[in-house]
């Protein structure tokens, strides 16, 4: 998986571009890692992550092994986090329902323009 970071300073968002084939937690813990160490360099909590190029090699079984790496890796409930997706609708809308269930500010979007207007 490849990974890209932005900040937009204008925006105050850090936007994130993932490509490729994603394959289960060890890529997620790259992930979240880089994810919060951008967030703590420029103080910022809210993210655009934009993985409509990413292919996953998930089911929805998956799901909860996901959620959980977001808890472990301490990937709190301050920051708020916009996913674009492009396919897998369901995998994402049910990692949107656990992740809300445990209380993390985290929605899924087919559409940047809805995604921006709610980070």
């Amino acid at each position: 998986m490849n990974i890209q970071y932005e900040y937009n300073q204008k925006l105050d968002v850090i936007l994130v571009i993932c490509e490729g084939m994603f394959r289960g937690s060890r890529e997620n813990s790259l992930f979240l890692k880089g994810n919060m160490a951008l967030s703590e360099r420029f103080n910022c909590f809210r993210f655009l992550i934009d993985a409509r190029n990413l292919k996953l090699d998930q089911t929805l079984v998956d799901a909860p092994y996901l959620a959980n790496n977001f808890y472990e890796l301490g990937f709190d409930i301050m920051y708020r986090t916009a996913f674009l997706y492009a396919h897998d609708e369901n995998l994402y809308k049910f990692l949107e329902l656990i992740l809300e269930d445990r209380g993390y500010q985290a929605r899924f979007f087919d559409n940047e323009s809805d995604a921006r207007t709610w980070l």
